[in-house]
């Protein structure tokens, strides 16, 4: 199904059709994989998933009981006052 026809600028840049943006929850600033299938353009979005920023994350540095944390808050808390 044809969605609509877009022209590359001398800058190289290519508008996305309002029906493409719409129908596919496209804002601004949404990045695009492009890929070459079987000589075939295929353009993607690129979705990030939360394992992608737990990837991010520095590894946890051992287990914290809730107690310690309600601790830990309540002394910061009682510190900046």
């Amino acid at each position: 199904m044809q969605l609509g026809i877009s022209t590359v600028t001398t800058q190289g840049q290519v508008s996305v059709p309002m029906r493409v943006r719409k129908a596919y929850g496209l804002l601004p600033g949404t990045r695009f994989l492009w890929e070459d299938v079987d000589g075939q353009l295929v353009i993607k979005p690129v979705r990030y998933s939360l394992e992608d920023f737990e990837r991010l994350l520095p590894a946890p540095q051992g287990v914290v009981s809730v107690e310690d944390m309600d601790r830990a808050i309540a002394a910061h808390l009682l510190e900046s006052r």
